[in-house]
């Protein structure tokens, strides 16, 4: 059976057999570790890869499983990763935003809609207890994250320049790294003289 169901997830896939044929062999591991812990549940996160292979070990007589979708991945190319197979089979999905929910339930009937339920990305209360208003004084603006097209750093550098055209006195510091450090290293020289602004770039592991 889960040979089979992996020969349907690849049909639609750019991944290839080869992989979900891998996917099998993973899928025979998570079963046989969940079973020596006898667990009755797993959560997976994204709805890729990792989903594939809790389906494939449901499909084996595993426990029920769950996701959470964070996006944009999935959205991008939802028949690829057959994303309604494995909602349909999940026994509940999370969302991370009312958006992503929205995305979530073009792909099942909605007969399953009410597996789908909006759970933010959030932090703990000693992460929030510690926090402190922002001064008053402060000018520096940091964001944190992957250097990537999803995260839309080329776009802040853009919009900064042109605050800091009209007037805007500040620091921003970029920390993080991925496949657009070098484009908006490049950008930052292009877009904002140092004479008028100030933009850090930091790398973190």
């Amino acid at each position: 059976k889960a040979l089979v169901e992996a020969w349907r997830l690849h049909r639609n896939s750019e991944r290839g057999l080869v992989r979900h044929a891998a996917y099998v062999v993973e899928a025979l591991a998570l079963l046989w570790y969940l079973r020596r812990e006898n667990t009755r549940h797993v959560h997976v996160h994204f709805g890729a890869n990792a989903a594939a292979i809790a389906l494939l070990m449901r499909v084996m007589g595993g426990p029920t499983f769950s996701m959470t979708i964070h996006g944009p991945l999935e959205f991008d190319a939802p028949i690829g990763f057959s994303l309604g197979r494995k909602m349909r089979a999940a026994v509940f999905i999370a969302a991370i935003s009312s958006y992503c929910a929205a995305q979530l339930k073009r792909w099942v009937d909605y007969s399953e809609w009410d597996k789908i339920h909006i759970v933010g990305c959030t932090v703990d209360d000693a992460w929030l207890d510690a926090a402190r208003p922002i001064e008053e004084s402060s000018e520096s603006i940091v964001t944190v994250g992957r250097l990537s097209a999803q995260k839309g750093q080329l776009l802040l550098v853009d919009a900064y320049s042109d605050a800091v055209a009209q007037g805007l006195r500040s620091r921003l510091v970029v920390i993080g790294d991925g496949e657009l450090r070098e484009p908006i290293e490049r950008r930052i020289v292009e877009w904002v003289p140092s004479s008028i602004a100030d933009i850090t770039a930091l790398v973190s592991d």
